[in-house]
């Protein structure tokens, strides 16, 4: 057993991740067991316990007993602890704001076994910077435990590089993430730097960890998610397990979510803020520049939608596309935009660093200034170590006023006199923005400038992709916070952007008026939204869920019983998003049939909610959409056909109506022909007379037809069940008679097969069991 586990370290010691697989049964083989049990699991976890290995188990299995045999086995090589090592004797000095900051927290500390509170400062503020002060002069520096918690793996590497420019003695440490060790490695480390969801089952080791201490200080970064279940549960179990708990929680946006939110918020930091400083204080005191924000319109559309995947790699990995960054490199006109807007105020922007999209694009800006006369030189990891020291230097003694780059000055580079940044590439990282944004940022009283110029330049996404936006970045409300309490023009803006894009599809692709009939524009505009802002593993999800007055009904109905069907089905946050489409499918089934509107919802929404409700255990809050009955284009079509306006008469009620309502401009994102071409479809529609539907008879199979005429599906699906309902409400089946009220439990099959000239129609569809065949 001693030469088999030893041959298994040794492979996960080689390897990369440190870990190693192999089957189950090949494991057990080469240990020379026939078969498994209690006794011999019980010998080899032991011998495990005396190697440097961990077996990984999944989640929720507590021994490798309930593995299947035919499955893999996973081992954790675990290293040894890392030393955080001090960059220098001293550490560099606080601003006498930060200073200030700690030495309040040290003093909430006096005469307290415990608290919980915030430390409130600006992005740019340095909140990493004093909270590590903090827990360096508390407690590393007096061999007392830190763990350290944040939501994102870049949160995490920023809290590390901090440290290691603070510290004044090694410290043992471990960064706990996904792309990290693993929670089974931690050992006897001082420090603990890790993500919330990667300590969440893992209790056990977290208590060892803990076992001979009575004291822990914790400090969890973008602390307006700590009322997430999973923080909660983290902070409850360790409070029972020690004496004294000192939780500091550090945010630029304290009380701004819900009310819901907010007061839970308050309720879990119970000391409330312990210290807080806005942007208009060290604005003022002339810590910070004063930032002014110019959006350039580029008018390049970017009509790819993304794949999953590619979805996945960019919320994950920052990187766009290849060929969209490609279409975006090359793009003169938008390239020769970003040049004329550096020269129209070449005196106001003065020293400026550009972020380019990749090496390319910063080499072509380069060119297209030197063209322009303008003197711009590029830094990027292609170039020769000295040639881009050279550079930066020569930026430095202000030998030219624009230098270029890619990703190489977001950290470490200290130019305190630059006075603007040029944002030329899009990015969903809140962090990777603060570090370009704070390359302007520096204040008068710490060497830099009055006012800083951050100019960003907008591509017209048909994605909805949730930007990193540098001034609501810089005003404390970017990215991730709660939308339960969303204002009104916020959920306008929300229904906004979708409906835009459906109604530019209406327009540009003539669609008949067969199915214009049975969607009047009054019928098109929302009720409402779920606007499902959340995290998971270690990501911001975003989704936005229209509701429809077609199926409000539904999805109120299935909201209900949503977790008593996810209890009976066994459903947990690791599926799959093909496992969760087909659960989506069954509530489709069972609550979006129920009679013949045309249905506005798709099955992805359906995916959305189950997704939110698995990981969160919450059921979103439908957001109204009050000044629906504002947009009010069918009835203003009314208007212009029983006053029998002559055509000067339409063309200037219609103006009229758009210059007299504010909201109707917000709604219509300020698109005016696309609300005149509403109010002209309504005209026609209104006026024209239509021909009864004729029964649906086709070749098509009902798989194809769901994909490809989902209203006409759910049409025939509707009537094959209300063909078998019986009074009492329940289902039966044609065949064996059985009934039950759950649609989920049946099918619908062909009486006569396609293969054999029977046909996609009512009169040829039947409900049956499931488990029957047919």
């Amino acid at each position: 057993m001693i030469e088999v586990l030893s041959e298994i370290e040794s492979k996960a010691k080689l390897n990369k991740n440190s870990r190693t697989s192999l089957k189950c049964r090949s494991f057990i083989k080469k240990l020379g067991y026939r078969s498994r049990s209690k006794k011999m699991i019980h010998e080899i976890d032991q011998a495990i316990q005396r190697t440097n290995l961990t077996m990984l188990l999944p989640d929720q299995v507590e021994s490798w007993l309930e593995i299947d045999l035919d499955d893999a086995i996973h081992f954790q090589y675990n290293a040894k602890s890392r030393v955080l090592a001090p960059t220098t004797s001293k550490a560099p000095a606080l601003y006498a704001f930060q200073a200030e900051a700690v030495n309040r927290i040290h003093r909430k500390m006096i005469g307290n076994d415990s608290f919980k509170g915030m430390l409130v400062l600006p992005t740019g503020g340095g909140k990493t910077t004093t909270a590590v002060r903090w827990i360096w002069e508390a407690a590393l520096s007096k061999r007392k435990k830190v763990l350290w918690i944040a939501h994102r793996h870049e949160l995490l590497n920023q809290a590390l590089e901090t440290m290691r420019n603070q510290v004044e003695k090694p410290v043992k440490y471990r960064v706990v993430s996904g792309i990290h060790d693993h929670a089974t490695m931690i050992q006897d480390e001082q420090l603990i730097i890790a993500s919330k969801d990667s300590l969440t089952h893992h209790g056990e080791r977290l208590a060892n960890w803990l076992a001979e201490d009575d004291e822990l200080f914790l400090v969890i970064d973008e602390a307006h998610h700590a009322t997430s279940r999973t923080y909660i549960q983290l902070i409850r179990s360790l409070e029972k397990s020690l004496d004294r708990l000192y939780l500091l929680g550090l945010t630029a946006t304290p009380f701004r979510t819900a009310e819901s939110e907010s007061g839970a918020l308050r309720k879990l930091f119970k000391d409330g803020i312990l210290y807080k400083k806005d942007l208009k204080n060290l604005v003022a005191s002339g810590i910070l520049s004063e930032p002014h924000f110019f959006s350039m319109q580029t008018d390049v559309q970017i009509a790819q939608k993304l794949t999953a995947e590619q979805l996945e790699t960019l919320r994950f990995t920052d990187q766009l596309p290849e060929k969209i960054m490609d279409k975006l490199v090359e793009h003169h006109p938008r390239n020769l935009l970003i040049v004329q807007q550096y020269i129209a105020s070449a005196n106001q922007f003065g020293k400026t660093i550009l972020f380019a999209i990749n090496q390319l694009h910063a080499t072509m800006l380069a060119l297209l200034f030197q063209q322009h006369q303008v003197d711009a030189r590029v830094v990027i990891s292609q170039n020769d170590v000295d040639h881009n020291a050279d550079t930066i230097q020569a930026f430095r003694n202000n030998e030219f006023p624009i230098l270029i780059n890619v990703n190489i000055l977001t950290e470490g580079a200290d130019f305190p006199d630059v006075q603007s940044v040029f944002l030329t590439r899009p990015t969903i990282s809140s962090i990777f923005m603060t570090q370009m944004v704070g390359r302007a940022l520096r204040g008068e009283v710490a060497g830099g400038t009055k006012v800083a110029n951050i100019v960003s330049f907008i591509d017209d996404w048909v994605e909805k992709i949730a930007w990193s936006n540098p001034q609501s970045l810089l005003a404390g409300e970017n990215g991730d916070e709660t939308f339960e309490g969303i204002s009104d023009r916020k959920v306008t803006e929300i229904i906004s952007a979708q409906v835009m894009e459906q109604l530019a599809l209406r327009m540009n692709n003539h669609l008949d008026f067969a199915d214009m009939k049975r969607n009047y524009f009054a019928e098109s505009v929302p009720m409402g939204v779920y606007a499902m802002h959340y995290l998971h593993d270690e990501k911001t999800i975003s989704e936005d869920v229209l509701v429809y007055e077609n199926d409000v009904d539904a999805y109120a109905l299935m909201l209900e019983q949503l977790p008593r069907f996810c209890i009976q089905n066994g459903l947990s946050s690791k599926l799959t998003n093909g496992q969760i489409r087909q659960f989506a499918e069954q509530l489709e089934l069972q609550f979006f049939i129920e009679d013949e509107l045309q249905p506005m919802y798709e099955i992805i929404d359906l995916m959305a909610i189950l997704k939110y409700f698995l990981v969160t255990k919450e059921l979103p809050a439908l957001l109204l959409f009050k000044e629906r009955k504002q947009v009010n284009i069918t009835e203003l079509a009314r208007t212009i056909v029983q006053k029998d306006y002559t055509y000067r008469q339409q063309k200037e009620f219609i103006q009229q109506n758009w210059d007299e309502q504010p909201f109707l401009q917000v709604f219509f994102n300020y698109e005016e022909i696309y609300y005149k071409k509403c109010v002209q479809s309504e005209l026609l529609m209104i006026d024209t007379i239509f021909s009864p539907k004729e029964p649906y008879e086709s070749d098509v199979s009902l798989a194809k037809l769901k994909k490809s005429n989902h209203s006409e599906w759910r049409s025939l699906m509707y009537q094959v069940f209300e063909r078998n309902k019986q009074k009492n409400g329940m289902y039966q089946c044609v065949l064996s008679g059985e009934r039950s009220m759950n649609k989920a439990d049946f099918k619908v099959g062909y009486k006569k097969s396609l293969k054999n000239g029977g046909k996609t129609t009512v009169n040829n569809l039947a409900l049956v069991k499931k488990s029957d065949k047919y």
